[in-house]
């Protein structure tokens, strides 16, 4: 308990209040230290599977992170220090909705750094 206060301290702190706090935030980025697509929503737990697909800048596909089924508030697909520049990552987001078990699917694409891409769209 004490960790997520810490963490959601540190969020607003960042004035990031808004994602996922609010609902459901989706987003993939590349060249940013990091090449990753995300979802999460910390209003309550989902079944989420997260693919991220990393392309080089020419078209070619270079390799895919696909993250376990599971239900939690975050899946992330992240290949850590990955990006220096010159990459394109496409984001495949499926989330189950857990009354009704229908599968909603979002499709991110991210070609440059933008910290706020996603975040606040859903």
């Amino acid at each position: 308990m004490k960790k997520h206060i810490i963490v959601m301290s540190l969020l607003l702190a960042a004035n990031l209040s808004h994602a996922a706090v609010n609902g459901l935030s989706i987003h993939s980025r590349a060249n940013c230290v990091n090449n990753e697509s995300i979802s999460w929503d910390w209003t309550k737990p989902r079944l989420f599977q997260t693919k991220s697909t990393h392309w080089t800048r020419d078209g070619k596909k270079s390799h895919e992170i696909l993250t376990k089924s599971e239900v939690g508030r975050r899946s992330a697909a992240v290949h850590y220090g990955e990006s220096v520049s010159g990459w394109v990552v496409d984001g495949v987001h499926d989330i189950t909705d857990q009354d009704t078990k229908k599968i909603k699917t979002y499709i991110t694409r991210a070609e440059g750094c933008n910290i706020y891409d996603g975040w606040w769209n859903w």
